[in-house]
């Protein structure tokens, strides 16, 4: 059961989030990444994914944070929007906002949904609430070499 997520119904209350849905295919190149990534970042990452719901990638909502999807997060605090993108470790790219989904923030947001909320703790010590405003689409852009 992940611990600390929460999406806000309706009526403004916060109730605890449903399991997390991943596309196949970034399903297995997470489990793949086991070959190259050793410790506990990747087992933290392995736990979170380990009950996720898998779907085909014409079956993933809009609404759902996953692998290079550009998200719009709310820091409910300060009232203060933050864009990034969550990649995998060889993309990850602190100027462009590209996290690395070993990353403690990766894994948390990794599966929410839009108008879902988590309270994270900043390495400051900051504790703030963010909250999921929006998904973009996974870039469909294909590098071919030759």
């Amino acid at each position: 059961m992940r611990v600390g997520y929460y999406k806000e119904n309706q009526k403004g209350h916060f109730m605890s989030a449903s399991q997390i849905i991943l596309t196949r295919e970034d399903f297995c190149k997470l489990k793949e990444m086991k070959c190259f990534h050793h410790g506990s970042d990747y087992e933290k990452l392995e736990e979170e994914i380990k009950h996720a719901k898998i779907v085909g990638e014409g079956e993933l909502p809009r609404d759902i944070v996953t692998m290079n999807r550009q998200i719009t997060l709310l820091n409910m605090e300060e009232n203060k929007k933050i864009n990034m993108t969550i990649v995998y470790p060889c993309d990850a790219d602190f100027f462009q906002h590209k996290i690395s989904v070993l990353s403690p923030l990766g894994m948390t947001l990794l599966g929410l949904k839009v108008n879902q909320v988590i309270n994270w703790t900043f390495p400051d010590g900051d504790t703030k609430t963010l909250k999921v405003l929006g998904v973009q689409p996974q870039s469909t852009v294909k590098v071919i070499v030759h």
